[in-house]
Parts: structure tokens; C-alpha cells; sequence
């Protein structure tokens, strides 16, 4: 099983960031906001459902699995994985209060290459995790 873990400091209180992080539709469309052609369907409510990403005729499926406002914790695997060369994808999006006014953000997948190099693998969800926290810094200024 590989791993990949990116952590970030964001200037804003964690119950702030939480608004947005556990949003498991409101944060996904931020993250492809800026993508030409991406398109976000979603199937269900709570622990189950189901958010469809697809952009041109790639389409990922993620499936919430947990949620957790008390511990500002929300975990989504990847039944569908689309384009990213992978099987058995979990990921997991952590907050913690780290001093006045501030967090960290750890997110960290778990997953099985599928017919690439594990580096291969882990360097498409390093990507996508990134540019998330990129966008994060953006909005968490």
C-alpha cells in the first residue's frame, strides 16, 4: 500500500477552515473551480454519498466515509478513480489547532498503484493535493 501525506499551515482558525474543509460538496468545488469543462454531480446526503468530478471524459467518483466536526476530520475513498492510476484510494483531510488564529491541514491518502510505478501513483495525488492546498493558502491568507 503507498502513502502519500502533504501538511500546510493556514492563518485562520481551524473552525473556519472546518466550514470549507468539511464541506465534502463545497470544498470539491473549489477545487475545481478553475478547471475549463469541469463538472461536479452529486448523488445522496451524509455518509455515502457520492461526488462525481469530471472533467472532459475522465469522471472520478469519491465516496464520503467519514465526518467528523468534533475532530475536524473527513475521510473519502475513490470507487471510480478516472484517470489516476490507482485502486483501493483513501484519503483523509485532519485539522488541528496549532497556536492564535492558525491550523495545519494534513491530508493523506492510502492506495494501490494500478499498472504504474508506485512513484508514478503517488506523484498524481501529490499533485492534486497541492493544488488543493494552494487554493486553501489562497482563500486562508
Amino acid at each position: 500500500m503507498a502513502q502519500v501525506q502533504e501538511r500546510t499551515w493556514l492563518g485562520a482558525e481551524p473552525e473556519e477552515v472546518w466550514k470549507l474543509v468539511g464541506d465534502f460538496v463545497g470544498f470539491i468545488e473549489v477545487l475545481i473551480a478553475d478547471i475549463d469543462g469541469a463538472r461536479l454531480e452529486v448523488e445522496g446526503e451524509g455518509i455515502g454519498m457520492l461526488r462525481r468530478v469530471s472533467v472532459g471524459t475522465d469522471v472520478a467518483v469519491e465516496r464520503l466515509e467519514e465526518h467528523d466536526d468534533a475532530a475536524w476530520r473527513t475521510s473519502y475513498s475513490m470507487p471510480v478513480t478516472g484517470p489516476f492510476p490507482m485502486t483501493g484510494y483513501l484519503s483523509t483531510i485532519q485539522l488541528e489547532a496549532v497556536g492564535d488564529g492558525e491550523c495545519e491541514l494534513v491530508w493523506t491518502g492510502s492506495f494501490e498503484p494500478d499498472g504504474v510505478a508506485e512513484d508514478v501513483a503517488a506523484a498524481e495525488v501529490r499533485k492534486v493535493y497541492t493544488q488543493g492546498i494552494a487554493k486553501l493558502r489562497a482563500v486562508f491568507s
